[in-house]
């Protein structure tokens, strides 16, 4: 595409003449040269023309890649293709130009398919362990607990309230612990312009969201062909819930992946807080088998309030206690998104530059 420069002065246009030859045209003035296909352009000091630097020869190729620089150091104001045209003519002011969502979409679509050949196929049958760890997680938990939970009355299939809790949690941890690490995975990409920080934390935390939709629905379908019930009363409730379990979970590694790049104890202390907090978020029992004293305390975790929940949207008849609302766990996924975004454009130079 030809290139659009953007300076103080005006913009100008490039494109190859017949000759072989590239013309600029900036402002009144006009400075025309050849130069090799890796050619450099830089601006020249307190004028309003550009110079080549380096190869400059009569020889290029259609399609050479251009990159612009300042007029006093290596700053970068553009890039783009050269192309071939039968005249030295002036392209459109509106030629060929990408908007800002299109350019988006392009290197989310290009980060995405990067991640997730690396998650698939990162290590031997790494897709079969993606569904092999939730189920062989489910398995030994309904073996170990099965023997200490003889006269409590859940009100639904114990294998239907583990797994309900192990998906809920996953997704959520998932999310946050590997957008974490993701600004340090793809530093390699900021050499790009285009693609900012930000960017792989979003895709990598919607990979993990897509991955976990999967493994959920395999695993559902495979407690169906055993005999369980999975058909959830409320859909629609279980669906928000677990979309907001996602979404609490990326703003949660939105924050930790400026924290972890800039402090690197931060990630440290992160995985260590992920353990208790397994634990204390009702996984693998309900609120109702507390002493009310402490069933307030953990009900402040709004990853138990959400499990709850979801769980009484799965039955009807689910022995749940009064406390869960939506409206808290949402309000807590909203805010840890957006302060998310929050510290990714205020620390933006930082985290490109560290």
């Amino acid at each position: 595409m030809p290139i659009q420069l953007t300076t103080n002065v005006s913009i100008a246009k490039m494109r190859s003449s017949s000759s072989g030859y590239f013309q600029m045209l900036s402002g009144a003035r006009r400075a025309a040269g050849a130069c090799s296909p890796a050619m450099v352009v830089r601006q020249r000091a307190g004028e309003d023309d550009w110079q080549c630097l380096g190869g400059c020869g009569r020889a290029h190729a259609v399609g050479a890649w251009v990159r612009i620089l300042g007029p006093t150091g290596p700053k970068f104001l553009d890039e783009g293709y050269i192309e071939a045209t039968g005249a030295p003519t002036i392209a459109g002011p509106t030629d060929n130009i990408r908007s800002s969502a299109s350019i988006t979409l392009s290197v989310w679509n290009a980060i995405f398919l990067r991640e997730a050949v690396s998650r698939v196929s990162g290590g031997r049958a790494a897709w079969v362990w993606l569904l092999v760890e939730p189920v062989a997680h489910l398995t030994i938990l309904m073996v170990v607990l099965s023997a200490v939970r003889h006269g409590i009355t859940l009100g639904m299939d114990f294998a239907l309230f583990l797994a309900i809790g192990i998906l809920g949690y996953n997704l959520f941890r998932n999310a946050a612990l590997r957008s974490m690490a993701a600004i340090s995975a793809n530093r390699a990409l900021f050499a790009y312009r285009q693609v900012k920080p930000a960017d792989v934390v979003l895709v990598r935390a919607f990979l993990e969201g897509v991955i976990q939709l999967f493994v959920g629905l395999i695993m559902f379908a495979g407690m169906s062909l055993l005999g369980f019930d999975v058909l959830p009363y409320d859909p629609l409730t279980v669906m928000l819930v677990y979309v907001l379990f996602w979404l609490f979970g990326t703003g949660l590694g939105l924050m930790l992946s400026v924290g972890s790049t800039l402090i690197p104890e931060v990630g440290k202390v992160a995985n260590l807080f992920f353990l208790p907090l397994y634990f204390i978020s009702g996984v693998m029992f309900t609120p109702a088998m507390l002493p009310p004293q402490v069933r307030e305390w953990l009900l402040l975790n709004p990853i138990m309030q959400g499990l709850e929940l979801a769980r009484s949207a799965f039955s009807p008849g689910y022995t749940t206690v009064t406390g869960p609302d939506l409206g808290y766990v949402t309000a807590f996924a909203f805010v840890s998104f957006f302060f998310g975004l929050a510290l990714h454009v205020r620390f933006a130079r930082r985290l490109l530059m560290q």
